[in-house]
């Protein structure tokens, strides 16, 4: 199945999915990811996924579901109150 390389953060409550903060056995980004080779950042919102709004994490995980690994994506996310466009393309994960 399809990644892009972030831990999305659960306790987040607000509209969007945000990349969860780094910890000692998590990073939010994963190291060499197709996000941190876009350069996203962990606290990042992630807004929308192809021009698609994005409300929660799961919403976020369903909409990359119906990617394939190796697809070229565009997310809208917030970083600092700044809205941007990145894009990057799906990794692939198995389990």
């Amino acid at each position: 199945y399809p990644v892009m390389g972030v831990r999305l953060d659960p306790a987040y409550d607000e509209p969007g999915a945000r990349i969860a903060a780094d910890t000692d056995e998590n990073p939010g980004v994963v190291r060499n990811g197709p996000a941190e080779k876009a350069g996203m950042r962990p606290g990042d919102v992630i807004v929308a996924i192809d021009g698609q709004p994005v409300s929660t994490p799961d919403e976020l995980v369903v909409l990359l579901r119906t990617r394939q690994p190796g697809d070229e994506v565009t997310l809208r996310y917030v970083r600092d109150g700044v809205e941007a466009e990145v894009t990057l393309t799906l990794d692939s994960a198995t389990g």
